[in-house]
């Protein structure tokens, strides 16, 4: 476009000038009585000088244009050199380790500090599959991975586990991304954080809260043994007021006594050494068991806990005590978190070979912009800190964590100030 703005430029600049010539010719010749065949070889002079004129503006406009294209080619292609070089550094000396992949998961390259994750040298890495590689708790979801990266599907921060060159082994935190080249073949970016140091704190962790729960628990048992004794033998000698200060002490060393066994329950299941032990149980009869231990808080606050079972239903073969936990836990919340004269329903049924229990309560609801939150550790929800402030959050992640060692699936269903679904399906 400017190229063509300039050649119009150039001959209208010519016209002009041979216009003024012949005007300036004519004038001169009136006044020099200059012959008419010497106008017409100026004339023709003039003419040949601006033809020559134009074509050597023409010539050089587009020589220069021609030379200011190719500058402007050079500088766009120096520029993406330049950026091609600075990502192609930054991706060699990053510190987080990264690996290129192809479409079938194939290690291209890897970067510096992804050697020195695995402790190798350049070009050994170089032609294994990245999902041989990797290893983690949970076989069947490390199987989802691939098809995953298959479908173009993201994986951010799983934790998996990888073996060095030297047979140390690492946790790491993986992610994966597909992308298209400048050809359009499929590629990978991957990223791996090292959080072996977090994992073994972690650990340190829980195994420090295993040891401190096992130590809590005798002298809270021998707490709860005296003063069951005490009432025992001098119910006719205490006051009223004694009667009640015992009361109270009896309600907290219960209280410590859940929260250490709450403590101990999640120490295990963090640490892995929780041992299932699957026995037959009477659903009913259990679950009976569980509604009376919750009989009293219920009944204080004129609860109703109506339950339903279904036809037929028989005996089924689980670990007693995860059982319980995911039941008295679910329980516990529906009866402490609904209101005076509040309703709460428990259904079991068998379906399609597993077991189904529902606890459906007309709570407090949990907030639906905090429900991804809510099998997560020490969490609770903004409206529980508020109407009930004692509670430590562990329940529902510790129903979470028995669910999936039964490997059953949990669901919940919640509307703030209406009320609660939770859904357990356990298999049999």
């Amino acid at each position: 476009m400017k190229q063509k703005q300039s050649t119009q430029n150039i001959f209208l600049f010519t016209a002009g000038f041979l216009t003024m010539a012949m005007i300036g010719l004519i004038t001169t010749s009136r006044s020099l009585d200059i012959t008419a065949e010497n106008i017409q070889n100026y004339l023709l002079g003039a003419v040949l000088f601006c033809i020559a004129l134009v074509t050597v503006t023409v010539f050089q406009s587009f020589r220069i244009s021609e030379d200011a294209q190719l500058i402007a080619e050079s500088l766009a292609k120096d520029m993406v050199d330049a950026s091609h070089n600075l990502f192609t550094e930054l991706y060699r000396a990053s510190p987080v380790p990264y690996l290129l992949v192809d479409k079938e998961g194939t290690i291209a390259s890897v970067n510096r500090a992804g050697l020195r994750l695995f402790q190798v040298n350049e070009g050994v890495m170089e032609g294994k599959n990245i999902f041989e590689i990797i290893d983690g708790d949970d076989a069947d979801h490390m199987a989802l991975f691939s098809g995953k990266f298959d479908q173009d599907l993201s994986i951010n921060d799983e934790e998996v586990n990888i073996t060095r060159a030297d047979g140390v082994k690492r946790w790491v935190l993986f992610s994966l991304f597909s992308f298209r080249d400048e050809a359009g073949k499929k590629r990978g970016v991957i990223a791996m954080v090292d959080i072996t140091r977090q994992k073994e704190i972690d650990q340190a962790k829980s195994e420090f809260v295993s040891l401190a729960s096992h130590q809590l628990r005798t002298p809270i048992a021998a707490m709860k043994w005296n003063v069951e004794l005490l009432v025992a033998k001098n119910s006719e000698h205490l006051s009223e007021n004694q009667l009640k200060y015992i009361s109270k002490v009896e309600r907290n060393l219960n209280r410590m006594d859940t929260l250490v066994q709450d403590f101990l329950s999640v120490s295990k299941f963090e640490l892995g050494t929780y041992a299932t032990d699957h026995k037959r149980i009477n659903v009913v009869n259990t679950i009976e068991m569980i509604v009376e231990e919750h009989a009293g808080a219920a009944e204080l606050r004129k609860i109703v806990i109506k339950r339903e079972y279904g036809e037929g239903i028989r005996g089924f073969l689980t670990d007693t005590h995860l059982f319980r936990m995911i039941v008295g836990n679910l329980l516990s919340n529906a009866v402490k978190y609904s209101p005076d004269n509040g309703k709460v329903q428990l259904r079991a049924v068998e379906a399609n070979d597993a077991l189904s229990i529902t606890i459906v309560d007309t709570g407090i609801g949990i907030p639906k912009s905090e429900q991804n939150m809510l099998f997560t550790k020490v969490f609770r929800a903004s409206n529980a800190r508020t109407e009930v402030p004692d509670g430590t959050g562990l329940g529902l992640y510790i129903v979470d964590q028995a669910v999936q060692l039964l490997g059953g699936t949990i669901n919940c269903v919640s509307e703030q100030n209406v009320g609660t679904t939770f859904t357990v399906i356990l298999p049999r």
